[in-house]
């Protein structure tokens, strides 16, 4: 099978973190198909990165961003020039979209010309960016209800865009794929580690601040645990006042800074559990990858992460109360098995068992 793969992000020279994960993607379906990615932007981005064992395009009009309103007339050449760049790449059989808004009136021609099927893969949240946008909602509801197949990455993800109006032709929630080869399973017991672990953009919704307040309610009832928070992002600053102020300087390790997935995977098998309290998640990669190394969660109780949130690997909260999430997980750490966390990772999200549903889920749009 011969697929054209058009992400929405990828890794550059520039922000080698950006849509990291759609490099598992690559792997993953390489197990059935011969991949091309064809990254596409209107605003430089930098070098983007090759997908190994991948043919690679790439294709940027402009240095830097338009103003107001150049940058609708920008745009709109960009998504022609796009197309014209694009019927002249091999024919595929099938192509595969990330993110419907931007690139999805132009991937939509590209099928028609070829006469070949799209998919969508839909990452976006909160749906609200979308729903709540009158004219962006249109244009997505025009090209995901003539797309042959939209697979929003979660559940909820998949309730919100039905009720945004939108009726797919088809859809499928898959999630997405776990490099479970990467992150492997931590060789240390949990109860050997006493570390608290936040790892993720420090924007309020993911509850970097939250989680240490809530640290800072909890830490004299348990004074052999310490705190690391691992991120950049809008809270940073009040995070760095907040330890202050409170002389948490020796219980809680602030990591400013963008992480390697090296250093992410050390992080996880150096820690008793990981806190993700996010306010909404399309999917929640990091907690997948963080169970995948045998690490437990305390975890949002909405969203994305209800999907793979069992009582074997979790304890889900109200993002907003995190308090008795973290005493409970102390109190329970005993009780959970590294081993069989990281099993329902590998069953559901690993390259073998994702790819092998990829393409049994796709293949039928090829008849």
């Amino acid at each position: 099978m011969k697929i054209l793969l058009i992400p929405e992000n990828f890794p550059t020279d520039e922000n080698p973190v950006a849509g990291i994960f759609m490099k598992d993607y690559v792997k993953a379906m390489q197990g059935f198909a011969d991949v091309t990615v064809f990254n596409t932007n209107p605003w430089y981005r930098g070098v983007y990165e090759e997908a190994e064992g991948a043919r690679s395009y790439d294709l940027h009009l402009f240095a830097k961003k338009w103003k107001f309103p150049f940058n609708v007339a920008a745009y709109t050449y960009w998504e022609w020039q796009s197309l014209q760049f694009a019927k002249k790449l091999p024919r595929p059989d099938l192509i595969h979209l990330h993110g419907t808004a931007q690139r999805g009136k132009w991937v939509a021609a590209l099928a028609d010309y070829w006469k070949v099927p799209f998919v969508i893969t839909e990452h976006t949240g909160p749906w609200s960016a979308i729903s709540h946008r009158p004219a962006i909602l249109r244009r997505v509801k025009g090209i995901m209800e003539k797309a042959d197949l939209v697979m929003p990455v979660s559940s909820h993800l998949e309730t919100e865009i039905r009720e945004s109006g939108i009726q797919p032709k088809k859809t499928a929630v898959l999630g997405n794929p776990v490099d479970t080869d990467f992150f492997t399973l931590r060789t240390k017991p949990l109860s050997s580690a006493k570390r608290i672990l936040f790892l993720g953009r420090l924007d309020p919704f993911k509850g970097g601040l939250r989680t240490l307040k809530a640290f800072g309610a909890v830490a004299d009832q348990h004074p052999d645990y310490r705190l690391t928070i691992a991120g950049t992002g809008l809270e940073a600053d009040e995070i760095e006042t907040f330890i202050a102020s409170n002389q948490l300087e020796s219980r809680v390790e602030f990591l400013r800074k963008q992480l390697t997935r090296e250093e992410m995977r050390t992080l996880f098998c150096e820690s008793a559990f990981l806190v993700f309290p996010s306010e909404f998640e399309s999917f929640g990669l990091v907690a997948a990858e963080a169970m995948a190394t045998g690490l437990p969660v305390v975890i949002t109780d909405r969203t994305g992460p209800v999907d793979f949130s069992f009582d074997s690997n979790c304890i889900p909260v109200d993002p907003l109360n995190l308090e008795d999430g973290l005493r409970k997980m102390i109190k329970n750490l005993h009780q959970y098995d590294p081993v069989q966390i990281r099993a329902g990772i590998v069953n559901k999200f690993g390259f073998c068992n994702w790819s092998a549903l990829l393409e049994k889920t796709i293949q039928p749009l090829l008849k």
